[in-house]
């Protein structure tokens, strides 16, 4: 069974690198973005199953790139996972109401970022997704934070890990 694509959008090289290995070595075919210009470019051309979107340094602009994915036909129901180092409750909230599917707290283990990217790319039932699982006891199911002892992502090569700015 194909894997569903997904486009990478994270201005910091290593963190498009460390998922994009990460999402190819678990069979997903992945395009990369630097930016939400470009991201929401390509995601119109190639109009993925799920955008990986990074929301910091440039909040305000990657935002305004979900809004703009929602604004297109062609890309109105694309889903968005957010990844970011800034997790206010303000910062998830926006998030989640311009349209995003969930929601990751950097730094992630890979474990957890193939949870999320299943739970949101996962099983339809009569063209609609199905419920949301938590992916582990007392987890949000659109909230995720990972644990920080990932932070040895550049020692790795970020082999398998996303890390914090």
């Amino acid at each position: 069974m194909r894997q569903p694509t997904i486009l990478i959008v994270d201005s910091y090289h290593g963190s498009r690198r460390a998922l994009g290995d990460l999402l190819r070595e678990s069979g997903y075919p992945v395009f990369e973005a630097p930016n939400g210009v470009d991201g929401l470019r390509l995601a119109r051309e190639i109009v993925p199953a799920l955008v990986l979107v990074a929301l910091w340094p440039f909040f305000s602009s990657s935002v305004q790139m979900v809004e703009r994915l929602r604004e297109s036909p062609r890309t109105e129901r694309t889903d968005v996972l957010v990844l970011t180092s800034a997790v206010s409750t303000q910062h998830r909230n926006r998030a989640l109401a311009a349209g995003c599917a969930g929601f990751l707290e950097k730094p992630c283990d890979a474990d957890g970022v193939l949870a999320e990217v299943r739970r949101i790319t996962g099983p339809k039932v009569g063209g609609e997704k199905t419920a949301p699982r938590s992916p582990r006891p007392g987890a949000a199911p659109l909230a995720m934070p990972l644990a920080s002892s990932m932070r040895r992502a550049a020692d790795s090569q970020y082999r398998g890990v996303v890390d914090a700015r």
